[in-house]
C-alpha cells in the first residue's frame, strides 16, 4: 500500500525552459502528509528528460518518472500518468505551469477530507507569458463557491493547474469519446462532477502559462473556440441529464455566435457563413432567437467585468 496521500500529475513535452520551475513549485509544498510527483514525459527531444532525472536524484522516490520513448499524444500521456498516481487525491500541474501557493495541496486535500460529498475543488489562477510576466490577474469569476453537476457542466471552467480530485472517482475505463477530445480535462471534470459537488475557492494558487509551444494555450482564439464546440457536442451526446444537455446546447449556441463575430471581424467569409448557418439551424431547432443568445452572452460578460473591477479594487486596498 502506498504511503502517499496525494499525487501530483505532471505531463510534459519539450518544456526544458519551464520544467524546473514547475517541479520546484510542487516540491516546495508544505504538507502534513506524504505526496509524490509523477512526471510523464512524452518523448521530449530537448533537455526536459535530463532536468527531470536531476530532480529525481535529489528527491528520490518522491518523484516518479515515466518516459515515453515515442510520442503517444497528450491524451494517452495524460491517462497513463493519472493512472500511475498512487495517492488518494490527485492534483495536476503541467510542465509549463507552476503553483504559487506552497500550502495549496494541503488546503485542498484537507478540504476534500472534511467534505466527503465533494468530488473535486479548484481555485483562481493568474495567466503569465513565457517569461513569467503576469498577463491576467484573474480568470475565474463566479457568484458562488459550490456547484452541482447541473450547475457545473458548460458553465464553469476550472483551471486544471488548480484542480485536486479524488482518485477513486476516476472511471475504470474512460468513454471512447474521451480520446477524441482536444481538451480532455474538460470532459474529465464533467465526469467527476457527476460523482459529487465541486468547490471553488476564490484565491490564486497557481500560474497558467500562455505558451505558444504548449499543447493548448498556443492555439489562436478561433481554434480554441472550435475545440470547445467539438467538446460540447461530444459531451452533449454522452450526458443524458436534461439540465446538463440544456447547458451544453446554450454553450454551443453562444460559442457559434462568438465564432461568427470573429470570422466577420477578420473577413473570413466562408467561416462567417458556416457559423451563421449553425446559428440559424439552432434557432429553428430550439425556437430561440439568436438575438436572445447574444444578449445573454453580453450580459454575462458585463457581469464578470464588474466583478473583476471589484476584485482589482480590493487588491489595491
Amino acid at each position: 500500500m502506498s504511503n502517499f496521500k496525494a499525487s501530483v500529475s505532471m505531463i510534459t513535452f519539450n518544456h526544458e525552459k519551464f520544467i524546473a520551475e514547475a517541479i520546484e513549485s510542487i516540491m516546495s509544498q508544505q504538507t502534513s502528509f506524504e505526496f509524490e510527483l509523477v512526471i510523464g514525459d512524452d518523448g521530449s527531444t530537448d533537455n526536459t528528460r535530463t532536468i527531470c532525472e536531476q530532480y529525481q536524484k535529489q528527491y528520490g522516490n518522491k518523484i516518479k518518472l515515466i518516459f515515453n520513448e515515442k510520442n503517444i499524444g497528450s491524451v494517452n500521456n495524460f491517462l497513463q500518468n493519472i493512472y500511475a498516481c498512487k495517492g488518494e487525491f490527485i492534483a495536476i500541474c503541467d510542465g509549463d505551469d507552476f503553483w504559487t501557493d506552497n500550502s495549496k495541496l494541503q488546503k485542498q486535500v484537507s478540504f476534500l477530507e472534511s467534505h466527503t460529498d465533494f468530488s473535486f475543488c479548484f481555485t483562481n489562477v493568474r495567466s503569465v507569458d513565457v517569461n513569467g510576466k503576469q498577463i491576467k490577474s484573474f480568470t475565474q469569476i463566479y457568484n458562488e463557491d459550490t456547484f452541482t453537476h447541473e450547475s457545473y457542466v458548460a458553465k464553469v471552467t476550472p483551471p486544471t493547474v488548480t484542480t485536486t480530485f479524488r482518485k477513486n472517482l476516476l472511471p475504470r475505463v474512460f468513454p471512447n469519446e474521451f480520446k477524441t477530445l482536444p481538451n480532455t480535462d474538460m470532459f474529465l471534470k464533467a465526469l467527476l462532477s457527476e460523482k459529487g459537488k465541486v468547490y471553488f475557492e476564490d484565491v490564486v494558487t497557481a500560474s497558467y502559462r500562455i505558451n505558444n509551444a504548449g499543447v493548448y494555450s498556443g492555439l489562436n482564439s478561433f481554434k480554441k473556440l472550435e475545440d470547445k464546440i467539438k467538446a460540447y457536442n461530444i459531451m452533449y451526446s454522452y450526458f443524458k441529464n436534461k439540465a446538463v444537455r440544456k447547458n451544453l446546447r446554450d454553450a454551443i449556441a453562444s460559442t457559434n455566435i462568438k465564432l461568427m463575430l470573429i470570422a466577420a471581424r477578420h473577413l473570413e467569409i466562408v467561416k462567417f457563413f458556416k457559423y451563421s448557418y449553425y446559428i440559424v439551424k439552432d434557432s429553428l431547432a430550439t425556437g430561440r432567437l439568436p438575438y436572445s443568445t447574444l444578449k445573454n452572452s453580453l450580459q454575462e460578460k458585463q457581469r464578470k467585468k464588474k466583478i473583476l473591477i471589484t476584485q482589482q479594487q480590493t487588491i489595491k486596498q
